[in-house]
């Protein structure tokens, strides 16, 4: 099974959150788009970060977002430990 890129995810999110927009225009969307929003991004991240399975791949990538590489690494191995 491949998975689609991020960003082809993301576009398919936005169209069927439009669609949510436009059929419940009724009333105050504001709080529950901005929790939706939430939800969203966290769920984005965790498939990202499971996509990235091996630590140095999560240091790449976090580095390549723009993380320094202390930080980078810190996080990308937080939780392994090593046997010696």
């Amino acid at each position: 099974m491949t998975h689609p890129q991020p960003f082809r995810r993301v576009e398919k999110l936005n169209q069927v959150i439009r669609g949510w927009i436009n059929y419940y225009a009724l009333g105050s969307m504001k709080t529950v788009l901005t929790d939706i929003d939430a939800h969203l991004r966290t769920r984005l991240r965790v498939i990202i970060w499971k996509q990235w399975k091996v630590p140095s791949k999560r240091q790449w990538g976090l580095q390549k977002l723009g993380i320094g590489k202390d930080r980078a690494r810190q996080t990308a191995y937080m939780g392994i430990t090593t046997n010696g």
